[in-house]
């Protein structure tokens, strides 16, 4: 199990989410440490962001996403980052 959020929430709710996290032997992913770019805001949203959690580095450059909106962007590295997680961690599972 995972827990991940983006949006900017106070060190309080940062907190509890972490501890809730931690009771049910989840990790805790915080995607509101990536840092992005916006390249292109029009029809589409080109970005490129990157985050780091200290023992693991994501950087991707050049995601395009259809829907419009600053809030859409970080909507979509929450689910990227969700998605590198879970095939990381059924990566043995396919071989």
């Amino acid at each position: 199990m995972y827990l991940l959020y983006l949006n900017l929430l106070s060190f309080e709710v940062k907190e509890v989410i972490s501890d809730v996290a931690k009771e049910k032997n989840a990790k805790f992913i915080d995607a509101s440490l990536a840092k992005y770019s916006i390249n292109d805001y029009s029809e589409f949203m080109d970005f490129d962001f990157e985050v780091s959690d200290g023992t693991d580095k994501v950087k991707m450059d050049g995601v395009r996403i259809s829907l419009i909106g600053e809030h859409q962007i970080r909507n979509a590295i929450t689910a990227l980052l969700a998605v590198k997680e879970y095939a990381g961690s059924h990566a043995n599972r396919y071989r």
